[in-house]
């Protein structure tokens, strides 16, 4: 598995578990979850640039 797309499943995991009170269904996303969008997306694009700038292989 790509490591990029390993680390944004993981980050996503780690996102949801802190959060208890964002129901997550499937197809559903919740009101909550989108206010917590732009944290999530701004936390993975920095784990991406940290992980493209120490890894080239």
């Amino acid at each position: 598995m790509n490591k990029t797309l390993k680390l944004i499943l993981d980050l996503r995991v780690i996102y949801r578990r802190k959060i208890p009170d964002v129901k997550i269904l499937d197809k559903v996303i919740t009101v909550k979850e989108q206010e917590f969008a732009h944290a999530q997306i701004s936390i993975i694009l920095v784990m991406i640039h940290l992980t493209s700038s120490q890894t080239h292989d």
